[in-house]
């Protein structure tokens, strides 16, 4: 009751404050075009469930990485071990980590050894132009690992000539250093974005070191086009107490390389869209079980995976017609896992209808045929969305889209002290429906839906009981998913901005597994976020607070974790910005709450990140 009462008041305060926020905040959502389903179309237009994260509203979010930012959004799960982007796991809808698809750019990020790699992106939130979240199954447009939803993190250039600087402190001896640069010439902007950051540790064997490196370039070919060139590395050394396997392993530590390459042009001709594409993405991953003896048990796994697809955006009398063909190609070598190949390959057709110009119907439908080399056989993946526009404030969609996802090569051959992979494994498979309504009115907006994701052969680790000495794999016979999810945000009085969401799951399971399970059914079963963002007056100060609840549906062995079970979080962002001097100060978990995230890695009390920034822009 202390920690409802505390929020109460904290919101009230600054609900009753008078204050002024930039209407920058508060985009026309009807403008914003969206490219996750690779046909561009206003959001206003499309049939699918897409939330929409500006850059307005990320750079007032309490939230210095990428986990941080998405942790504070309706119906996303982020399970972390550690601060900042150390290591985290995305889930959407109850879906686990290797169900989302995480594209930079348009681009995979997928991780054929293991879906916990999937976040290591060479980029800052500084470098975010907007986030475009789909919820639900999207295998009909991009195949695999779309099985829960999609997040597409887009970046750009700046069109002004720019050097910004960024130094941060924080809790546990954290030191991060920045320099990005912004450089048009003529046709061609360009950008370059350098990152360093280490610290001590919220206890033992937790620290880290980062390192960023992030180029991205844009040849502007007027009528004709466009060309994006993307390359950027991420280095990452970091203990890993606990993070794997059980919690008596504290002296376990980690080092990842990941490197990408991506190449992509949009070339226009009368009625058509043209995008060819070509990407590689490396990973090398270094595990050492005792971090002071590497001779004990060490692992090292390099990957490296090539892309090729093309995709073409026609204009026809029955409205946009999307097509394209992928062809993805997977290589590993690993001392634990063996050496590794898999081709996949797909091709997608899409159709948005476009009716009568005051229709207020509009339905998408298509196909995805896909051919993966470890199954040798073709499978197809439909679906179909629509909607319908009541008023010019009120839309009702549906959609019932298929997913499916190979297990990793971690699931299939890896072998520890503590996990044993099978390559007897089956590929899982879902069929996602949902239902829900819209609203954008001038002051306020509503997203509402319900949802069932069933779900066959969902692959998981489990145990029979916490003290049984290894994780074994296995397909789950049927996994029932029914959830509803609500968000909404409100332009108070013009003033500031109040957001909230609320989620509801329940996984129905007809489980042949052991007690414990690993991911798949360790899902959420409420979830609360609310989120204030104001300018204080007479002072140039933004105060962003965000307040999060999670209630999980915990087994039995792990409710003596503290806080895993559920736990209340408030975090805080105080911003002052001034003649090109941008100072904020973050502070996390602000009721010094226990909690834990995921597996039985303990979450850091109170703590706090600083940073001083300084941006000169040619005029």
């Amino acid at each position: 009751m202390r920690f409802i009462a505390l929020l109460f008041f904290v919101f009230n305060i600054f609900n009753i404050l008078y204050c002024q926020v930039a209407d920058s905040l508060f985009e026309n959502i009807d403008e914003i075009v969206i490219s996750q389903n690779r046909i561009h179309l206003a959001l206003k237009d499309n049939t699918r469930q897409i939330q929409v994260i500006s850059k307005n509203q990320i750079m007032v979010m309490p939230a210095t990485s990428l986990p941080e930012l998405l942790q504070h959004i309706s119906g996303i799960d982020i399970r972390r071990r550690g601060i900042n982007s150390t290591q985290a796991d995305i889930n959407i809808q109850g879906g686990s980590f290797e169900q989302v698809l995480i594209l930079l750019n348009g681009v995979r990020m997928t991780d054929a050894q293991t879906g916990h790699h999937n976040m290591y992106l060479p980029i800052s939130i500084q470098n975010i132009e907007c986030i475009e979240i789909v919820k639900g199954s999207a295998a009909r447009i991009y195949g695999q690992n779309a099985y829960a939803g999609i997040i597409n993190i887009i970046t750009n250039p700046g069109e002004n000539a720019s050097i910004i600087g960024t130094v941060e402190y924080g809790s546990f001896n954290t030191i991060g250093a920045r320099i990005h640069v912004d450089l048009p010439t003529g046709k061609m902007n360009q950008s370059l974005d350098l990152g360093h950051e280490t610290s001590d540790g919220y206890r033992y064997n937790t620290d880290y070191k980062i390192q960023n490196i992030y180029y991205q370039g844009i040849i502007n070919k007027g009528t004709k086009g466009e060309t994006k060139i993307l390359a950027g590395f991420t280095g990452r050394k970091f203990g890993a107490n606990g993070f794997y396997a059980s919690p008596l392993y504290a002296d376990q530590y980690e080092e990842v390389q990941t490197s990408i390459v991506s190449v992509a042009t949009k070339l226009l001709h009368k009625n058509m869209v043209i995008t060819p594409r070509v990407s590689w993405r490396r990973n090398q991953d270094t595990y050492l079980f005792i971090r002071d003896n590497p001779s004990y048990y060490r692992n090292l796994h390099i990957g490296n995976t090539l892309q090729a697809d093309i995709q073409l955006s026609i204009n026809n009398k029955y409205g946009i017609l999307g097509m394209g063909a992928e062809l993805n190609k997977q290589f590993l070598v690993s001392n634990n896992l063996g050496n590794r190949e898999r081709t996949i390959s797909s091709i997608f057709l899409d159709q948005h209808l476009h009716f009568a110009e005051d229709s207020k119907w509009k339905v998408s439908f298509g196909i995805n045929t896909q051919y993966i080399s470890d199954i040798k056989k073709v499978k197809l993946y439909p679906g179909v969305d629509m909607s319908y526009q009541w008023t010019p404030q009120i839309k009702t969609f549906f959609a019932a889209n298929i997913g499916n996802r190979i297990p990793s090569y971690t699931d299939l051959y890896y072998k520890s002290p503590a996990e044993q992979g099978n390559p007897n494994l089956l590929p899982e498979s879902t069929f996602d429906l949902r239902l829900g309504t819209q609203i954008n009115a001038q002051q306020w907006s509503i997203d509402a839906s319900i949802f069932r994701r069933m779900s066959n052969n969902t692959i998981d680790w489990s145990k029979d009981s916490i003290n049984q000495s290894k994780w074994l794999i296995s397909n789950i016979l049927e996994t029932n998913l029914y959830g509803l999810d609500v968000n909404g945000s409100w332009k108070m009085s013009s003033n500031a901005r109040f957001s909230a969401g609320y989620m509801y799951l329940h996984n129905d399971a007809k489980s042949n597994i052991g007690n414990i399970s690993r991911y798949a059914l360790d899902n959420l079963k409420h979830q609360i976020k609310m989120g204030l963002s104001i300018q204080l007056p007479i002072i140039p100060i933004n105060v962003a607070i965000q307040y999060r609840y999670n209630a999980r549906n915990t087994p039995e062995s792990f409710k003596t974790y503290e806080g895993f079970q559920q736990h209340h979080l408030l975090d805080t962002k105080w911003t002052y910005a001034f003649k090109g001097v941008n100072i904020s100060a973050n502070m996390y978990n602000i009721t010094n709450t226990a909690y834990t995230e995921t597996g039985f890695v303990p979450m850091p009390g109170r703590w706090y990140q600083v940073s001083v920034q300084y941006a000169w822009v040619k005029k």
